[in-house]
């Protein structure tokens, strides 16, 4: 099972929602964020499901904007830091 992996938001909005797929698939798993993740370097913690290395993230801000970050290796990369736009 991967590491648990840190999301970081450091753009100007808010994140809503974020997804979790096994790579290529397109088959989003809700991350429960408990709260939305303000803009300015609020983060999140969580643990991978079980499954592969390589997966997909979707994430969602609050103005409606998805942003979808593909084939990240969660095996060797604990973490990813959304930039401002």
């Amino acid at each position: 099972m991967p590491p648990p992996f840190h999301l970081v938001n450091a753009s100007f909005d808010s994140v809503t929602r974020l997804a979790i797929a096994a790579a290529g698939t397109g088959d989003y798993r809700a991350i429960a964020l408990g709260h939305p993740l303000q803009g300015g370097l609020d983060a999140i913690t969580f643990d991978v499901p079980a499954g592969g290395c390589l997966r997909d993230l979707r994430v969602t801000f609050a103005n409606g904007r998805v942003l979808d970050v593909p084939a990240i290796n969660v095996c060797r990369r604990h973490g990813l830091r959304l930039a401002g736009r």
